[in-house]
């Protein structure tokens, strides 16, 4: 079965709109996607995000945000309402692993909105490595291969907390204490933080969302559900502890009630619990200080 991959500038004549950059060239990738039988079906365009200036904004560690536009292959129409999901995977000469991501958006025109929170950054360090991301729609396939970049700025883009000796996954290697990734969800405000919380699963081949009622696996592979989740921020460890709330049931949590200064860098420690255990910096119990029971975030709001 071969995939028919086009990766182009796309331009008017080629039938696709050129979108706007902002005086900076415009990059998107078209893919037909792999079939079995009969020839593929869709079109697949993928128009990655824009910054708060309206730039075109390249993959990066942290929150990423890009769109899919969706044509049918035959017609050229645009093909709203369908299942899509995204599958990214980080391919490395030692170890490959998955990464976070939302649910995709239907905007009921043909795009749909998607969001992936990448763990690291294309070609970093000695081992390298490359992002290939699925789009997968029904039994057919799309696939890209984004190039992620470092995020930039001073503000933390994710911090991780770990769980104990109760806590584990299976890996090649063997079993290890489970990672939970704390991303930063959007811009902190001079109250509030919004965060995406997600836990490593068996392999790294999948990043469930955290939150009450979510099914994660241990390393036996076997499915528990998460019966309670608490995220809690201050900007002083040693103070009152605010707490999260999580609206839509998911894995999005937003801590208000901080008091923060706009313009400036500001530290902000986050701590979440799972299951009635607080997940920590180090795999170990909570320390007499506390000083490894919180994840800690540097954050500038707007003015």
């Amino acid at each position: 079965m071969v995939l028919q991959k086009i990766k182009t500038y796309l331009m008017l004549s080629a039938g696709i709109v050129l979108l706007a950059g902002c005086g900076t060239e415009t990059k998107t990738e078209t893919v037909y996607v792999q079939a079995s039988s009969p020839a593929s079906t869709y079109l697949v365009e993928y128009i990655p995000g824009t910054t708060m200036g309206g730039m075109m904004a390249d993959a990066t560690t942290g929150k990423t945000t890009f769109k899919l536009r969706v044509r049918n292959r035959s017609t050229f129409a645009a093909a709203p309402g369908l299942s899509l999901s995204v599958y990214p995977f980080m391919h490395m000469s030692s170890k490959s692993h998955s990464s976070p991501v939302d649910a995709v958006t239907d905007n009921a025109d043909g795009t749909y909105d998607c969001t992936v929170y990448y763990l690291m950054a294309s070609g970093t360090g000695t081992m390298g490595g490359y992002w290939e991301l699925q789009v997968n729609i029904g039994s057919e396939t799309a696939t890209f291969y984004p190039s992620v970049g470092m995020g930039m700025g001073t503000d933390t883009v994710r911090a991780a907390l770990k769980g104990q000796n109760d806590d584990l996954i299976s890996l090649t290697t063997g079993t290890a204490m489970r990672s939970y990734y704390l991303f930063s969800d959007g811009a902190a405000s001079a109250t509030q933080i919004n965060l995406f919380l997600a836990a490593q699963g068996n392999m790294m081949t999948s990043y469930p969302a955290i939150f009450t009622g979510a099914t994660l696996t241990n390393e036996q592979n076997t499915p528990f559900t998460v019966s309670s989740a608490l995220v809690e921020a201050t900007t002083n460890p040693l103070s009152s502890w605010l707490t999260g709330t999580n609206p839509a049931g998911d894995g999005h949590w937003i801590v208000s009630g901080l008091t923060l200064t706009s313009a400036v860098t500001n530290t902000v420690y986050v701590r979440m619990t799972v299951n009635s255990k607080v997940k920590t910096t180090d795999g170990l119990v909570s320390n007499a200080s506390l000083t490894n029971t919180y994840a800690t975030f540097i954050v500038t709001p707007a003015p």
